[in-house]
């Protein structure tokens, strides 16, 4: 969880959005600085095979965002990449 505007963002919740879409094959969410909101969503996004990395699939990925979720929680920087570095484990209390 990070905060972005006053609000409470989940980057699970972001990253099963972009995961809709289907030239999406992976993503990683990420908060970045935002000089007016402490922190903003930033998508790391890997391409599904058969689709191309441009600005159309940028938009039409960010429309998707913009259609299933409040103005406050929209991604506002979107990344193409090669592969996402692996996210990290929750820990389980036996391991605490």
């Amino acid at each position: 969880m990070f905060k972005a505007f006053d609000h409470r963002i989940s980057p699970r919740e972001l990253e099963q959005v972009l995961l809709g879409h289907p030239a999406v094959a992976d993503a990683a969410v990420v908060p970045v600085p935002d000089p007016v909101g402490l922190w903003a969503p930033k998508a790391f996004v890997i391409v599904a095979a058969g689709h191309t990395a441009d600005g159309n699939m940028a938009r039409a990925v960010l429309e998707r965002v913009k259609r299933e979720l409040p103005t406050e929680k929209w991604v506002r920087v979107l990344e193409f990449v090669a592969r996402c570095r692996a996210r990290p484990r929750a820990r389980s209390a036996a391991s605490s």
